[in-house]
């Protein structure tokens, strides 16, 4: 937003439902149009943004409408002749009249940049998230039987088990509920989940490996009963038993190198706790990312875009430029 003497600024009006919003932002458009000729590169350098459709449209026919007004000499707040050039500007580049949502604005940033971040600049919006997602689910099926799967095969056949037997699933024929079970996830891919693997393997084995060192480090005499049961099967015990977790497995205070032992012990275990519901959606979370990357293909050779992803891709592209960037690829 171009502000006299000082440059490009931005103004951000924050206040709750029905306090005016609108209707400060028409004033403060109709004050930078008062400043300057009527012009269409400096209408193109103003950027009205409304959280609504609705705002959006309100806002533009305020203006217009005070336009209007003042050229007829019914309003006053420019010279008649000014407003009058104006609004021809406006309604000659209505395309340059930006007053926009938010989203329509970013949707906006990535047709100026398409090229750049790899999607077609005629784009296709649909927001049939499930039929797309459904036509990606196909082509990673469509691998399993050909060459080069990339592991899409294990991974179907750990989401299979995760489903039936972690899920507590049930029924034959499960294809449709697990592509539902992918269309209700889909969406968390957008928040970037981390994809790496589980440690949880690695650190059962140590689990089991330090609580045997344990039971042969510390004496007979100084363990409590329930702690020697939980030493000789941990991983059975890692939710009951609670007081050998919570620092009472000894009678007496242990030795600096068994003490050492047993808090690891308890630290792996928290670790653990925490690394459980993970593993259990890592099969979900291998195949999103597949579906996220056959989403994007269909983007960059088709052109067909779901609604909302245009954050996403213009996000990244972003990361490593500065906004201003944006701002002039929008207005050449």
């Amino acid at each position: 937003m171009p502000h006299e003497g000082v440059g490009p600024s931005v103004v951000c009006l924050r206040a709750s439902a029905g306090a005016g919003k609108t209707h400060r932002l028409t004033e403060e458009f109709l004050s930078l149009l008062s400043r300057h000729p009527p012009d269409r590169e400096y209408l193109r350098q103003i950027v009205a943004i409304t959280f609504t459709n609705k705002a959006a449209a309100e806002m533009k026919e305020r203006i217009i409408g005070r336009l209007k007004g003042i050229a007829l000499g019914l309003e006053g707040g420019m010279a008649p002749e000014r407003a009058a050039g104006w609004l021809e500007v406006i309604l000659r580049h209505y395309g340059d009249f930006h007053v926009r949502t938010i989203d329509s604005l970013v949707y906006a940033f990535l047709r100026a940049l398409a090229l750049e971040v790899g999607v077609r600049p005629q784009l296709e919006v649909t927001f049939r998230e499930e039929e797309v997602l459904d036509r990606c689910f196909d082509a990673l099926l469509c691998r399993v039987d050909g060459q080069g799967d990339g592991g899409f095969r294990g991974w179907l056949e750990e989401l299979v088990q995760c489903y039936l037997l972690i899920e507590k699933r049930s029924g034959l024929r499960i294809e449709g509920a697990l592509r539902k079970r992918l269309h209700e996830l889909f969406p968390r891919t957008e928040q970037g989940v981390l994809l790496r693997d589980s440690p949880l393997e690695e650190v059962r084995r140590r689990i089991g490996e330090l609580s045997r060192d344990l039971l042969s480090a510390a004496s007979p005499e100084l363990l409590r009963p329930k702690a020697r049961e939980v030493l000789e099967a941990p991983l059975d015990h890692l939710e009951k038993d609670l007081a050998f977790w919570r620092g009472k497995a000894f009678k007496a205070p242990p030795p600096p190198e068994v003490d050492a032992l047993y808090r690891r012990i308890l630290e792996l275990r928290e670790i653990y706790i925490r690394e459980r519901p993970r593993a259990r959606l890592l099969p979900y979370l291998r195949v999103l990312a597949l579906l996220k990357e056959e989403v994007d293909r269909i983007a960059r050779e088709e052109g067909v875009l779901l609604g909302g992803r245009w954050i996403t891709l213009l996000k990244g592209h972003l990361e490593e430029l500065s906004a201003s960037y944006a701002f002039l690829k929008f207005g050449s």
